[in-house]
C-alpha cells in the first residue's frame, strides 16, 4: 500500500477514537459505488464467518499512542476473486454506527471488498464500500466471477452535469445532460466518442489498461470543461465526472389556436437539438389562458413541440413558430436567464387528412401497444388513441408524409403486426387499413 492510503487510514482511525458520538459518514461514489470499481484494489471474496473478536489493532509505525479496539472477523473462505490464496482470512472492522463498521454476524455469509494496510498486513472493510451480504450480492458475484477469468471489460464511467447558477455564482439545480459527446485519449491514442444517456450517464470501454484523459464536449453556449485524468485498471472500471454551471433560462410563451384562442391544458416539449437521441427532453403545459413556462432550462438550441404524442382532439406534433413539417420549424435558442417566445399560434387543421385503421387478432386478444412512425427515420414514434368501438383508431397526418403503423400484444416473445406502411392524402389512406395479429404459437 503506498503511504498515501496509509496515511489516510491512520487519520481515519485517530479521528475515529476522539471524535464524540456521531453517525457513519461516507463519501463514496463512481466508480467505488460499482463492482467494476469497487473490485479495483481490493482484496476480494465471499465467505462465511467463523467468529469475531474485539482486538486491539496497532496501526503500523504509529505505536500505543494510535492503537484502539476494533473488531477482528475471520471467514472461511467460500469463493476468491482477487488477493485472496487461503482457505481463511482475518478481515477488521469497526463496532458499527460511529466508526462505519460492518456489522459481520458469526455463521453470515457475505461479498467482502476488503482494502490491505501493507505496513501491517491487515485487511479492513467498513459500510461505506460494498461489502455486503451474499444473499444481495449476484451483481458482485458475476462481476466478480468475470473479473478472475479475466473476461470482465475495462470501462471508463461517469456523468456529465449542468448546474444552474445565480449571479453571485452559487450553484442552485444540478440536472443530467443528454446527449453530450465524450471521448477519451490514452496509451494508443484517442478512443471514439460517446453519447450521454437520458441520466447523464457514460461508458466507454478502453482496449487496455492504462491512465486516460477524458474529455467532455459541452454543447454550443455553455462554458467548457477540463479534461480529467483517469488511471484504470485492466478487468475494472475508472470514473470521470462532468460538470458545467451557467445561468439557467427561463423560457415562456402562449399557444394559440388559428382562431387566436388560447390552448390550456396542453403540453409543449423542449428537445435539446445536441442530443440525437429525442427520445429525452423537458416538458411543460400550458394554463387555462395558453402560457406556458419551463423554469431551469439548459442554455443551447432547442425544437418546441405541441402535443408531441398526439394525443386525440389535437393534431399530432406541430413545431414552433407553427407548422406540422419539421424542416419548416424553426429551433430556439436560449441563452442568459429569461426568453420570451410570444406565441405559439397552431396551423389551420384544414390542411391535415384522418388515416383509419384496425387491429385484427384470430384470437380476439386486444393489442397492448401501437406505434406509429413518421418518415424520414429518427424521428419519434406517437401513440394515438384506441376508439371505444373496439380495435379501431384514427389520426391525423399531415398529406405527403409516410407513416409506420405497428400494433404488438403484450407476451413471451410479444407478437405484433407486420408494419404497414401508407402515404398520407394517397388513394390507399382513404380507405380502412387492417392490421393483421398473428397467431399465438401453440
Amino acid at each position: 500500500m503506498n503511504l498515501l492510503r496509509w496515511v489516510s487510514m491512520v487519520i481515519l482511525i485517530s479521528s475515529l477514537a476522539a471524535a464524540p458520538a456521531r453517525a457513519c459518514r461516507c463519501a463514496v461514489g463512481p466508480p467505488r459505488d460499482q463492482p467494476c470499481g469497487a473490485i479495483a484494489d481490493r482484496v476480494v471474496f465471499s465467505g462465511r464467518v467463523a467468529s469475531t473478536e474485539v482486538a486491539t489493532y496497532f496501526p503500523g509505525g504509529g505505536g500505543e499512542d494510535l492503537s484502539r479496539e476494533m473488531r477482528r472477523v475471520r471467514f472461511d473462505v467460500e469463493e476468491a476473486f482477487r488477493g485472496v490464496e487461503s482457505s481463511t482470512v482475518e478481515v477488521w472492522t469497526g463496532f458499527g454506527e460511529i466508526d462505519c463498521g460492518f456489522p459481520f454476524e458469526v455463521g453470515g455469509r457475505y461479498f467482502v471488498y476488503a482494502t490491505e494496510v501493507e505496513e501491517t498486513s491487515t485487511l479492513h472493510t467498513s459500510t461505506c464500500g460494498r461489502t455486503r451480504l451474499l444473499a444481495g450480492a449476484s451483481q458482485d458475484l458475476a462481476y466478480g466471477r468475470l473479473f478472475k477469468a479475466g473476461q470482465a471489460k475495462t470501462r471508463i464511467v461517469g456523468h456529465v452535469y449542468h448546474s444552474s447558477a445565480t449571479e453571485d455564482g452559487h450553484r442552485q439545480i444540478r440536472v443530467p445532460m443528454v446527449g453530450v459527446r465524450v471521448w477519451a485519449r490514452g496509451p494508443i491514442g484517442r478512443i471514439p466518442g460517446v453519447l450521454t444517456d437520458a441520466g447523464g450517464e457514460f461508458v466507454m470501454e478502453p482496449p487496455q489498461a492504462g491512465r486516460y484523459e477524458v474529455h467532455g464536449e459541452m454543447p454550443e453556449g455553455l462554458p467548457e470543461v477540463e479534461p480529467i485524468w483517469v488511471e484504470v485498471e485492466a478487468g475494472t472500471c475508472g470514473s470521470a465526472t462532468f460538470e458545467a454551471t451557467s445561468l439557467a433560462v427561463r423560457l415562456e410563451g402562449i399557444v394559440l389556436t388559428p382562431e387566436g384562442q388560447p390552448v390550456g391544458r396542453a403540453r409543449i416539449s423542449l428537445r435539446p437539438v445536441w442530443a440525437p437521441d429525442t427520445s429525452s427532453f423537458q416538458e411543460v403545459s400550458t394554463d387555462e389562458k395558453g402560457h406556458f413556462e419551463a423554469a431551469q432550462v439548459i442554455p443551447g438550441e432547442y425544437l418546441l413541440i405541441f402535443n408531441d404524442d398526439a394525443i386525440r382532439g389535437f393534431p399530432p406534433r406541430v413545431y414552433f413558430p407553427g407548422t406540422f413539417d419539421r424542416m419548416e420549424a424553426q429551433t430556439v435558442e436560449l441563452a442568459g436567464e429569461v426568453r420570451d417566445l410570444g406565441f405559439f399560434t397552431l396551423p389551420s387543421r384544414d390542411a391535415l387528412t384522418t388515416i383509419s385503421a384496425q387491429i385484427r387478432s384470430p384470437s380476439a386478444i386486444p393489442y397492448s401497444s401501437l406505434e406509429i412512425r413518421v418518415e424520414p427515420a429518427g424521428e419519434l414514434p406517437f401513440f394515438p388513441e384506441i376508439q371505444d368501438s373496439g380495435n379501431d383508431f384514427t389520426f391525423q397526418a399531415v398529406p405527403g408524409l409516410t407513416y409506420r403503423m405497428q400494433a404488438c400484444v403484450q407476451g413471451d416473445p410479444p407478437r405484433c403486426t407486420a408494419e404497414t406502411k401508407v402515404v398520407a392524402g394517397s388513394p390507399e389512406s382513404e380507405e380502412e387499413l387492417i392490421l393483421h395479429l398473428p397467431s399465438a404459437e401453440p
